[in-house]
């Protein structure tokens, strides 16, 4: 790993430093990065995605257990005797407002 020098450079009432294009591709870094500081170091690293993985593990999970869309359409007959309750707003005209 090749050591780099570089200035610190003034920006408004802060400082930063210039981060050359070659190193950013090098180091996958787009818009968004993670500082932390560790003892005497500032680490900076590509910002991680919270959701990263949730949709590849949600479809093994799912063809882990052959869940079909079919399975998750189940009529739930105490619910349905509830909907078919008379309601008198549901006679009422109304708008949002």
């Amino acid at each position: 790993m090749a050591v780099l020098k570089t200035n610190l450079v003034k920006i408004g009432n802060s400082q930063g430093i210039r981060i050359p294009k070659a190193v950013l591709r090098q180091i996958k870094f787009v818009d968004e990065i993670e500082m932390e500081i560790k003892k005497d170091c500032l680490v900076l690293k590509p910002a991680s995605n919270l959701r990263a993985g949730w949709a590849e593990a949600f479809h093994k999970a799912n063809a882990k257990e052959k869940v079909h869309d079919s399975e998750l359409d189940v009529r739930d007959p105490e619910l349905d005797a509830w909907e078919s309750l008379p309601n008198e707003n549901d006679e009422e005209e109304w708008t949002w407002k």
